[in-house]
């Protein structure tokens, strides 16, 4: 899943450009029914087949999705996902 961003020169801060690629890619592989949106079913599916969502539960979930919905409908879309990648990238 994040092969896409282990290709980023990391000796350097990435452009903003090359953020939004990065992530569109990640959101891609995360929306497994290409319905434009990822729902929880799908993030808690693809953190657990990496080993990162096991013991999370459903209110943890909840609460990650409430942090990256900027709409509040529970779907995460493309923009969104953008968004908060850049706000992760901003806050290192």
């Amino acid at each position: 899943m994040f092969d896409a961003w282990a290709q980023l020169d990391h000796s350097k801060d990435p452009t903003p450009n090359e953020v939004e690629e990065v992530a569109t890619q990640l959101f891609k592989q995360i929306d497994s029914d290409e319905s434009g949106c990822i729902t929880a079913d799908e993030f808690r599916e693809k953190l657990t087949e990496l080993s990162l969502g096991e013991g999370m539960s459903t209110e943890d979930l909840s609460a990650i999705i409430q942090e990256i919905d900027e709409d509040n409908n529970n779907r995460i879309e493309l923009h969104e996902f953008i968004d908060y990648v850049m706000q992760i990238l901003d806050a290192k």
